[in-house]
């Protein structure tokens, strides 16, 4: 008994130093490593509560507006400005030359087209609870939108920093379910 106990004690030593010397990942140049605590459950930010997946998506996907670390301050991202225009409407500038992926530029329509889906109860993402204020989004032209709350909404331009934008083009012809295992976003 007294030699099994010995023996699983220095087992794990003798193992630790016959290791090889390099135990980090071997790669090449065109590879990237990232470990996760858990597996993605779906590459659609919209439709998940993971950290994983909503890290990967700050990869991939780009917001309305962003927080800046330093200053803790909301600014721009894709969009450039914001007002409130009454109680219950915003008027969001939005930044020109920006491409997808796919090479498709972005603008207005896939604002649009992002938050209708978010908001579309038929397609139970979990994002949609953030957005459940806002009832109707306009196109104004192509990179100014209109979002139409149900009531004074304080959080409007809090709210832009949590919603990843996804190609209209993507949405239509691919739909929900494409979308959850093929990301096109705006992102670095």
């Amino acid at each position: 008994m007294c030699r099994a106990v010995a023996f699983a004690a220095v087992l794990p030593i003798v193992l630790g130093l016959a290791a090889p010397v390099s135990v980090g990942a071997q790669t090449k140049g065109d590879t990237v490593v990232y470990a996760l605590q858990s597996d993605v459950n779906t590459w659609d930010p919209p439709n998940s509560v993971l950290r994983e997946a909503i890290i990967l998506g700050y990869n991939v996907f780009d917001h309305l507006a962003a927080r800046d670390t330093k200053t803790g301050k909301v600014g721009p991202s894709l969009a450039v400005s914001w007002k409130a225009l009454n109680d219950t409407t915003w008027e969001v500038k939005l930044r020109k030359g920006v491409k997808f992926h796919d090479g498709t530029l972005f603008g207005a329509k896939d604002v649009k087209a992002t938050f209708e889906r978010v908001l579309n109860p038929e397609n139970k993402l979990t994002a949609r609870g953030n957005h459940a204020k806002i009832k109707t989004i306009e196109v104004v032209d192509d990179l100014t939108v209109r979002f139409k709350t149900d009531g004074p909404y304080p959080l409007f331009v809090e709210r832009m920093t949590a919603q990843v934008i996804q190609s209209e083009k993507a949405i239509r012809e691919k739909g929900h379910e494409w979308l959850q295992e093929n990301p096109i976003g705006t992102g670095p």
